[in-house]
C-alpha cells in the first residue's frame, strides 16, 4: 500500500491562514485559560501583550476544539427548548475583575456550578482520570466560578467535562469540587506580583529584560522574570531555531526544545506524556 502524501500547499494554507483572522487567534490579552500557567515568564509576555515569538502555531487542535464548543453550545440550547426554561447558560462572558474577562461555556442555573469543556486526546484523558485537572485548567474553573458571582448568580460548584477527543462518549470523564475563593485570589495575586516586576523593570520599553533581566554598568539590577519549562514545546514565544535573541526582544529560549512550526513527527500527546 502506497503511503498518503501530506497535505497540498494550498489546502495547509486555506486552514492556516484563516485560522489566523479567527477573533480568538488575535486575542492578546491574557485570559482566563492562561492565568493558572505555571511559567510566570510566559503570563508577563500575555500581561504586555507581547507579539508571539514564531513557536508552536499549529491551528489544527484550535479549530477541533472551537467546532466542539460551538457543537456543544447549540445542544446545550437544544435542552433548554426541551425543558421549557433556560436552565444552562451558554458562552456567557464574564468579568473576573476590571480588565480580565472570559467567555464561560456553561453555567448550570439549577445546580449552581460553572463547567467547562476540554476535548483532549486519549493519551490525556487517561491522565486526567488517574490524576486529575492540571493547575492551569482547576484556576480557569474557579475565574469562571468568580465571575459568574461577580454577575450575581450563585456559584456552589466548578467542574471539567473531558470528552475525548478521539475516543467515545463513554469514555468522557468529568472532574468537579467546591467554588473556592482562595484559588482565584491566589492566582490573582501571582498576576500583581508580576505585573509589579514589569513595572520595575520597564518591560514595555525594554522587553528584552524580561528574558535576560536588568544589567547596567557590568551589575545586575534585576533578575529576569522566571520561566518553568513543562509547556515549552507548545508556548507562542519559544524562540525557533536559529533565532537571533539580541534581534529578538520578545523571544524566550526556553528548555532548549526545538519549537516547531507545526509537528509533524510525533504527535502533541505523545510528546506530553513522554
Amino acid at each position: 500500500m502506497t503511503a498518503l502524501p501530506g497535505l497540498p500547499e494550498h489546502l495547509r494554507t486555506l486552514i492556516v491562514d484563516g485560522h489566523k483572522l479567527h477573533p480568538r487567534s488575535q486575542q492578546m490579552r491574557l485570559g482566563p485559560s492562561e492565568i493558572g500557567n505555571p511559567c510566570a515568564r510566559r503570563l508577563a509576555y500575555g500581561l504586555i501583550e507581547a507579539p508571539k515569538a514564531g513557536g508552536f502555531d499549529d491551528p489544527l487542535p484550535s479549530i477541533v476544539g472551537t467546532g466542539m464548543h460551538a457543537q456543544l453550545e447549540e445542544l446545550a440550547e437544544r435542552a433548554n427548548t426541551r425543558l421549557g426554561w433556560p436552565r444552562y447558560l451558554t458562552e456567557r462572558r464574564v468579568e473576573i475583575r476590571p480588565g480580565l474577562t472570559g467567555s464561560c461555556d456553561l453555567y448550570d442555573v439549577q445546580e449552581a456550578a460553572v463547567w467547562d469543556w476540554k476535548g483532549p486526546s486519549t493519551n490525556r484523558l487517561r491522565h486526567y482520570r488517574d490524576h486529575g485537572p492540571s493547575a492551569v485548567y482547576r484556576t480557569q474553573a474557579h475565574l469562571y466560578g468568580r465571575g459568574y458571582r461577580r454577575a450575581g448568580f450563585p456559584v456552589k460548584q466548578v467542574g471539567i467535562a473531558f470528552l475525548p477527543r478521539g475516543g467515545w462518549l463513554k469514555d468522557a470523564r468529568a472532574w468537579t469540587e467546591p467554588y473556592d475563593d482562595t484559588v482565584v485570589d491566589t492566582a490573582l495575586d501571582r498576576i500583581d506580583r508580576i505585573l509589579v516586576q514589569l513595572l520595575d523593570l520597564d518591560a514595555e520599553a525594554h522587553p528584552e529584560r524580561i528574558r535576560d533581566g536588568w544589567t547596567a554598568g557590568g551589575h545586575q539590577i534585576m533578575p529576569p522574570i522566571p520561566a518553568d519549562t513543562t509547556d515549552c514545546f507548545f508556548c507562542s514565544y519559544k524562540a525557533l531555531p536559529g533565532t537571533d535573541l539580541a534581534a529578538a526582544p520578545y523571544a524566550c529560549p526556553g528548555a532548549g526544545i526545538p519549537a516547531p512550526s507545526n509537528v509533524s513527527e510525533v504527535s502533541a500527546s505523545e510528546l506530553l506524556n513522554a
